[in-house]
């Protein structure tokens, strides 16, 4: 019965992310993307994913900041969950990634829903 609701829970939510990606993508000309792409400068990526990786450390250590009285978590842990939230922040809409990321942290770490959601509201 586990297993199944497993491949239930996977199938709902690659279903979700289709719908958005077709949402997202509709009416997009691929020719003129491809176009972009080839002249695009590439070296923007290098300060661009460092900026991106830094802000996530920063937010992880506040995060973990407001979580230590709760609970302990090692920032190594805690950083795949943040970044999963930000993602989701970024594919689903309604900001459903900070409920994300409080999910994930109950999986992971088993802290409270309720309590990871408000220092994610303080935060």
């Amino acid at each position: 019965m586990q297993n199944w609701k497993r491949w239930a829970m996977l199938a709902i939510g690659l279903a979700v992310s289709a719908v958005f990606l077709y949402l997202a993508l509709d009416g997009l000309n691929l020719r003129e993307v491809w176009i972009n792409m080839q002249t695009a400068n590439y070296i923007w990526l290098i300060p661009g994913v460092l900026v991106y990786f830094g802000a996530g450390w920063a937010r992880t250590w506040r995060w973990h900041y407001l979580l230590r009285p709760i609970k302990a978590i090692n920032l190594r842990d805690l950083f795949p969950v943040v970044v999963i939230g930000y993602m989701g922040n970024n594919v689903y809409p309604f900001r459903a990634g900070e409920v994300i990321r409080a999910w994930v942290l109950k999986r992971n770490e088993d802290v409270a829903i309720s309590a990871s959601l408000a220092t994610i509201i303080v935060e």
